[in-house]
């Protein structure tokens, strides 16, 4: 076998019991925003493109119309945006299995049977790109993509290319599986290389379970007109007559539509594996082969020398992936300098501005300590004229009260009238003040004088008290 430079066509089958939400979700990029590709791209190795999302596609099935004159018409499957049908990806899934009465399993329960096929198929990545974007190209998922557009099909006007693969690839699975079983097929076209996925349900004819007894209607004897059940239990046989019972037989299991994952892909896992790469085959030669994608190579029919060979071609195709590898991790360096560069320049920025900033921030601090003080310095000096608008209010009060009792304070009196006036105000100090007038040598006051003296007498008399 002679080993040369191709481009081959790529098919990865898994089976599974059951559907999951996210992965439908996924190959939908249902409500897929630019936040979800940024946190998918934080995972290793995703390389998911947010400005070639509306290159994406999907393909609604086709379906058969009644028309008015009674004839049947139908529709031809057609392409869609992607994530656009009003029934999500599981949503179909769980109600084909409905159709088919398929009763689900406990979700712990040891064997359960695969009840989908997810096929996902593309190729080498320089002719699958030639297809979709009309030339071999390598679209750096960290740049905008926005203006890349898909190549037109010569052949089919209104087309593209990867739209006319995407319809031939879902022809072939809708052939061999049914296209009611066919729940979805999508083309992604914002990762690294273009490819499809399909989900399909395998479904066979399968003799029903379950215990069948009594009779049934005998297709092959004569019908004479006359109604008959179509089931009667085997006491209901015994009861008629010899020939009633011509026209029954007795009844067997009828098949009918079931999930059938080993009636494709075989009871065991070997059996699997050996149909997997009949499906390999059958896409390349009714597929693939049209669109110039070669056979992988079965490494298991070739000589020891072929696989030696086989394996110096994978080990020159590594070493030429590692070079492009190198030369974009160089490019990233060198724009990761310049970011630095960048981010440098913007540090000395931001420290010249915090300087500055903190400079504003200490006089600001300087004004508040002043405007503390001040405000300090006001209140002692409005409690000091507080204290003293009291005492004058108190002095005024009691030289009222006084006044009250002795008259005008500006009139003067005589000695011998200020001897009433006192007693007046407070006949048992009337003496203690006269002798104390008397020994200043007072002979003729101001009633001022009277005022001041009683005030001193009252205030000793209180602290008597």
């Amino acid at each position: 076998m002679q080993i040369c430079d191709k481009q081959y066509q790529s098919l990865n089958i898994s089976a599974s019991p059951s559907f999951a939400t996210a992965q439908g979700r996924e190959n939908e990029r249902r409500d897929w925003t630019e936040e979800t590709y940024l946190a998918k791209n934080n995972q290793p190795g995703n390389r998911y493109d947010w400005s070639r999302k509306h290159l994406n596609f999907d393909i609604k099935r086709g379906h058969t119309m009644i028309m008015k004159n009674g004839q049947t018409h139908y529709i031809k499957p057609r392409i869609i945006p992607l994530g656009s049908q009003r029934k999500t990806l599981k949503q179909r899934y769980e109600q084909r299995l409905k159709e088919l009465d398929y009763k689900p399993w406990a979700k712990d329960a040891p064997n359960q049977p695969n009840t989908c096929v997810d096929f996902v198929i593309s190729g080498d990545h320089d002719r699958m790109t030639e297809i979709a974007f009309g030339k071999p190209v390598d679209l750096d998922w960290q740049e905008d993509n926005g203006n890349v557009t898909l190549a037109d099909d010569p052949n089919c006007r209104g087309r593209k290319q990867i739209e006319t693969m995407a319809l031939d690839y879902y022809d072939f699975l809708c052939r061999k599986f049914g296209e009611e079983n066919v729940i979805g097929f999508e083309c992604h076209l914002d990762e690294t290389t273009p490819h499809f996925h399909a989900l399909v349900i395998p479904v066979a004819e399968r003799v029903k379970r379950g215990k069948v007894g009594g009779y049934e209607l005998n297709p092959d004897v004569k019908d004479d007109g006359k109604e008959r059940p179509e089931h009667i239990t085997t006491r209901q046989f015994g009861r008629l007559s010899e020939d009633e019972q011509r026209f029954y037989k007795p009844a067997k299991k009828k098949k009918v539509l079931a999930v059938s994952y080993s009636h494709y892909f075989g009871e065991t896992r070997f059996a699997a594996s050996q149909s997997y790469k009949q499906w390999h085959t059958m896409l390349h030669d009714e597929v693939g082969d049209k669109w110039g994608l070669s056979r992988g190579e079965d490494t298991s029919l070739m000589t020891a020398e072929e696989r030696k060979e086989h394996r110096k071609k994978n080990k020159r195709q590594l070493e030429r992936e590692r070079l492009e590898a190198l030369k974009k991790a160089e490019e990233a360096e060198k724009k990761a300098q310049e970011t630095e560069k960048k981010i440098d320049q913007a540090a000395w920025a931001l420290d010249n501005f915090e300087s500055s900033l903190a400079e504003k921030r200490e006089a600001s601090s300087r004004l508040n300590d002043m405007i503390d003080n001040a405000r300090q310095e006001l209140n002692r000096i409005n409690k000091e004229k507080e204290t003293a608008r009291n005492e004058k209010n108190e002095l005024e009060l009691r030289a009222r009260e006084l006044a009250d009792a002795v008259g005008d304070p500006s009139e003067s009196v005589a000695f011998n009238g200020f001897c009433d006036a006192v007693f007046t105000y407070n006949p048992k100090s009337s003496g203690a003040i006269i002798e104390n007038l008397k020994a200043k040598g007072k002979t003729k006051m101001t009633m001022m004088d009277v005022i001041m003296a009683a005030f001193q007498e009252v205030d000793k008399v209180r602290s008597q008290r």
